[in-house]
């Protein structure tokens, strides 16, 4: 059994590394100081240690901030009648935008298991029989449906007319295009997946990572940003801020033997097992062809794991899932770029670095639901639904 730790990198700030600002009349006398203030780094880690090998995956959480921002040194001149000079002295201070993150809209849900496993799982269907078929049935109608668009192109000027066209592309032309590629495709992941069962097999257990999401964001300052102190005749260099996100949200999961078959299969059987599973010619792979071709599944499937908690739990090749994880990674980098024209002034530019990193573990379960992240796609069909039904 392991034991929880946390480990904290010291807080390192502005001030410990000396500078500042002082004000000052036309005379020469001191009318103010400033020093350095703000985080320039710090840092922690949560996991888990001491586990006897092999190690077990455990939840941890960790966050890395750094700032590079230089430090502003030079001098500036305010206007008459009082011309106060402000001098700077490799002066910093960091703005409390550096350390957060643009949303993004990426969560490690608890959904997330059912589809890394249904992903990963060795007894997972390559195509499906019958969705393949249904796709094909309907191929007279969609070609018969496009050719009268085609003859008259203005009945997209209709919005009900338009709202067929976009749901003939959503489920019969795109589906049927995915179809033909996965086809195309079939050759290589025969031998993908008879690799897969050989290791499975050869080893006792399997791991795999898959990509989840990602996401990319980009904002800014909308005013510029004062280094040092303004107002009163005083004059300060200024600065605005570029902020980009990026995240990435990732699955890994370990499948083991549920138990040693008595011979091990020969390579041509375990050949004969990927060409069978690939084809979908098992009976997870009907299954998942029928929950498919249901009317409404796949609205349902935006709401609930039941689709993916399916093909989680097929055991045509008899192993279990040992362990499923969900990570995502954040990283913002924050650039500052001089906006004000005070030649005698340098520094007040460079960039800080925010990083946070989230392990989740957990297991399927089933009807495990949650709200959607609805994207533009998703919109378009619910849209082209609700014309459908208006008269």
């Amino acid at each position: 059994m392991g034991t929880a730790r946390h480990r904290d990198l010291p807080d390192v700030t502005w001030a410990s590394y000396g500078g500042g600002y002082v004000w000052k009349s036309k005379t020469g006398s001191v009318l103010g100081t400033g020093t350095s203030s703000g985080l320039q780094s710090d840092g922690f880690m949560n996991d888990t240690i001491g586990d006897p090998p092999p190690p077990p995956d455990h939840p941890m959480n960790s966050s890395r901030y750094i700032d590079e921002v230089d430090g502003v040194t030079g001098f500036t001149v305010g206007p008459a009648p009082n011309l106060y000079r402000v001098e700077f002295n490799n002066y910093h201070v960091s703005g409390s935008t550096s350390k957060s993150h643009i949303s993004h809209g990426l969560t490690a849900n608890s959904t997330d298991y059912a589809a890394i496993a249904a992903r990963t799982n060795p007894s997972r269907p390559g195509i499906t029989p019958l969705t393949l078929l249904q796709d094909v049935k309907d191929l007279p109608r969609m070609i018969r449906d496009t050719g009268r668009l085609l003859r008259k192109p203005r009945k997209l000027m209709s919005a009900k007319e338009l709202a067929n066209a976009n749901l003939m592309a959503q489920f019969g032309w795109l589906p049927l295009i995915r179809d033909v590629q996965d086809l195309m495709d079939l050759g290589s992941k025969i031998d993908k997946r008879h690799k897969e069962l050989s290791k499975l097999y050869d080893r006792g257990w399997i791991g795999r990572t898959i990509e989840l999401d990602k996401a990319h964001r980009v904002g800014q300052s909308s005013t510029d940003i004062t280094i040092g102190p303004s107002g009163s005749g005083r004059l300060s260099p200024s600065h605005k801020w570029v902020k980009t996100t990026d995240a990435r949200k990732w699955g890994s999961s370990r499948w083991k033997l549920s138990y040693r078959p008595p011979h091990k299969p020969t390579d041509a059987q375990t050949l004969a097992m990927a060409r069978r599973l690939t084809y979908g010619l098992t009976v997870e792979g009907l299954a998942k062809g029928a929950w498919d071709v249901l009317p409404w599944t796949w609205l349902l499937d935006w709401f609930t794991n039941t689709g993916d908690f399916l093909v989680s739990h097929s055991n045509t090749i008899p192993a279990t899932l040992s362990s499923c994880c969900v990570m995502l990674e954040v990283n913002s980098t924050i650039v500052y770029t001089r906006t004000d024209p005070y030649t005698d002034v340098q520094g007040g530019e460079g960039t800080a670095k925010y990083s946070t990193k989230l392990r989740n573990v957990g297991h399927p379960t089933l009807l495990n639901a949650s709200f959607p992240n609805i994207s533009v796609n998703d919109l378009s069909i619910l849209g082209s639904l609700f014309a459908q039904r208006l008269k």
